[in-house]
């Protein structure tokens, strides 16, 4: 019998995290992102960055981020925004985008988005979790979230395998020396 992970068991949401901070947008694809409050007037999300990544470094000096859910058929911005930095290009450059009222890029075609102000942020070698209080977002409900499953299913194998190496490779430099102590 094959030996999974609890997380293999899932089918995660796709996400953008995208901020901006004195002139610079950046996004990246993000997995780990959660509701953190109970009360649903008063908006929190949780998300885990790459500490290594230009946005968590956009992030952490602007203190605010947007959160935006990929819809079905936005599969082709994970590799886009996954397999590059934005220290060596716009990863945004020339998608169809708007912005949030305070600013923050919005890739178009997603199920909706929140702006949010970074509360708390902490982290440990291999992540950066920032809590957001939401202060403004918007949703669209006919359209059908992209999950991590949809998005193995419609690339191709090339392009998966790429995905994969940027994955180890963000996973060997978040936790250097191969440590996994906290």
């Amino acid at each position: 019998m094959a030996s999974h992970s609890l997380a293999s068991l899932t089918n995660p949401f796709v996400y953008l995290i995208s901020t901006h901070h004195e002139g610079r947008d950046n996004a990246l694809v993000a997995t780990w992102v959660v509701s953190a409050t109970l009360v649903e007037h008063k908006g929190r999300v949780m998300v885990a960055l790459s500490p290594s990544s230009l946005t968590a470094e956009l992030v952490q000096a602007s203190r605010r981020f947007a959160v935006q859910l990929l819809s079905e058929g936005q599969h082709d911005l994970v590799a886009r925004l996954g397999l590059s930095s934005g220290r060596e290009a716009d990863k945004l450059d020339g998608l169809e985008r708007a912005r949030t009222n305070r600013g923050l890029p919005l890739v178009s075609g997603t199920c909706g988005w929140a702006d949010c102000d970074a509360t708390i942020a902490t982290g440990t070698d291999e992540r950066l979790v920032c809590l957001g209080r939401v202060v403004e977002e918007e949703v669209y409900p006919d359209r059908r979230p992209l999950t991590f499953g949809m998005v193995t299913q419609a690339l191709p194998e090339a392009t998966l395998r790429a995905i994969e190496a940027q994955r180890t490779r963000d996973a060997e430099s978040d936790w250097p020396n191969g440590s996994t102590e906290f």
